[in-house]
């Protein structure tokens, strides 16, 4: 098995366990890698950081490779895997998109006056996630998504 081979141009810490499943060729491997991979984000205990983890399997181009599944028929134990990783966190997105949808985002000022009022009254991470949802809702770019994500590491381990 070749191991995942990296791409300077996918930003996510799990760029190898991604390459690892695209470069598979068993389909009970496949199945075994993406059961971890939803292992990994169901077995977060925080919904936040469950997103986060997700996120950061989606930077790392599991998208594009469960792309790449659906274009041929999987087994059927793939395919439940797919299912999970894709509803797995439909819960925690309706949460998510809950506490972004009260901001207009036409309207700079009520989002950094909504922010403030969250961050005194939310923990640190629920506001970090917000703010980070907020900003690839506004531009829709993952590049800049990546960017914040490690400015925000940053900023947690500043403020710790």
């Amino acid at each position: 098995l070749k191991r995942g081979k990296h791409d300077e141009t996918q930003k996510g810490n799990f760029v190898g366990l991604v390459g690892i499943l695209k470069n598979a060729a068993d389909p009970s491997y496949q199945t075994s890698v993406l059961t971890l991979i939803n292992a990994l984000i169901l077995g977060t205990k925080k919904s936040e950081a469950r997103l986060f983890v997700k996120r950061q399997f989606l930077l790392s181009g599991l998208l594009e490779v469960l792309i790449g599944f659906s274009k041929s028929k999987v087994e059927p134990s793939l395919q439940v895997q797919i299912d999970v990783f894709n509803n797995g966190t439909k819960e925690d997105e309706e949460k998510l998109q809950k506490l972004t949808e009260k901001f207009d985002v036409q309207d700079p000022e009520s989002i950094i006056a909504e922010m403030s009022n969250n961050l005194q009254s939310e923990n640190l991470e629920s506001f970090l996630l917000i703010f980070q949802n907020l900003v690839v809702k506004l531009t829709q770019n993952n590049v800049v998504f990546s960017l914040l994500q490690n400015a925000t590491r940053i900023g947690i381990k500043a403020i710790k």
